[in-house]
């Protein structure tokens, strides 16, 4: 396969550059964090500096909200991709469809709706969150606008590259369900002496009250070893719930 070398761009730790051994290709990722001032100022300024060919934001053509009535995402310049109608993204039902038996095949239909309920309850919980975080003085998923308006100010195509929203809700809700409680508490444990060691305090800083003491704490968060730390125990401790999140979506 194809090497590639990676540098870090603009002195910024949120910043990582692939570039193909020819150097005739290159990708530039940004970390950010959803409800980060700085990210997203992070992303309007690499993209302006940038002109890329294709801006890929980590967002589903659900999430990207509603459309101008007679207009298609593709009439706006979004691109989605095929891979978002295969099979995954018609939901678990059937991703699990059993091949025997009409009671099996039952059990598998109401399989299919539980896990689509529980995944629509953490939909409300996550969006309860970050309206939570937003009362606090914070914008959530300023990135995404920056880059959607920085991509077509540059004349990017904007490419939306998550899967569809409901097959995640719906994996996580499964995946949380064969998770025992113990190495939950066992994983927050390592989490909690992690984050001393670096001097992160998210307790403290939610308890706080105050959107910059939030935002200092968000900023503290998006430290690279952190998330390669975090990243590292999620998918050795709870292994269900990684390849649900992440690498599915990967």
């Amino acid at each position: 396969g194809a090497s590639f070398l990676l540098e870090g761009v603009e002195c910024d730790d949120g910043i990582t550059t692939f570039r193909s051994a020819d150097g005739k290709k290159e990708v530039t990722m940004i970390g950010t964090a959803h409800v980060s001032e700085e990210s997203a100022k992070l992303t309007e300024r690499t993209i302006k500096r940038l002109k890329p060919d294709v801006v890929m934001i980590e967002l589903d053509a659900k999430r990207i909200g509603k459309v101008a009535e007679g207009q298609s995402l593709a009439d706006l310049g979004f691109l989605v991709p095929v891979a978002a109608k295969d099979p995954l993204a018609a939901g678990q039902v059937l991703l699990h469809r059993p091949k025997t038996g009409p009671l099996t095949r039952l059990g598998g239909v109401v399989q299919g709706w539980a896990q689509a309920v529980a995944g629509a309850a953490l939909g409300k919980a996550l969006a309860g969150f970050y309206k939570s975080v937003e009362r606090l003085g914070l914008v959530a998923g300023g990135e995404f606008k920056a880059a959607v308006t920085e991509g077509r100010l540059a004349g990017s195509k904007i490419l939306l590259g998550d899967r569809d929203v409901d097959v995640t809700l719906s994996r996580l809700a499964t995946a949380l369900g064969q998770t025992d409680s113990s190495r939950f508490d066992a994983f927050t444990e390592k989490l909690l002496s992690l984050e001393q060691s670096m001097g992160i305090d998210v307790e403290a800083a939610i308890s706080s009250g105050t959107g910059e003491d939030v935002s200092n704490l968000v900023e503290g968060l998006k430290n690279q070893k952190l998330i390669r730390e975090v990243m590292r125990g999620v998918k050795t401790d709870l292994p269900e719930i990684y390849e649900a999140m992440i690498g599915e979506r990967d």
